[in-house]
């Protein structure tokens, strides 16, 4: 199963990254998503609480709150610089 993160953005915005993410447009393999759309057809007990994940959702680069950067503006979707490229599948 996908490691995935909870964070908030600076605007309180909640945003769900999934660590590691074969299927990321970025290459240091984040994959920030609102955990409340596209929300088939996986969902886990995160700290008591059924939570549902977008597996097949796209990736979001701004927030829908208030359009900011998410690299910028929150820690946990900050690219990571140093995260080898990912190789290209035939």
């Amino acid at each position: 199963m996908a490691e995935i993160i909870q964070a908030k953005c600076e605007c309180g915005e909640q945003i769900s990254i999934e660590l590691n993410c074969s299927r990321a447009f970025r290459k240091d393999g984040k994959r920030p998503f609102y955990p409340d759309e596209n929300v088939e057809p996986w969902s886990a007990v995160v700290d008591g609480e059924l939570t549902h994940y977008s597996q097949d959702g796209v990736t979001t680069f701004r927030c829908r709150g208030c359009s900011g950067w998410l690299a910028d503006t929150m820690p946990e979707a900050k690219f990571e610089t140093d995260a080898p490229a990912k190789e290209s599948q035939s």
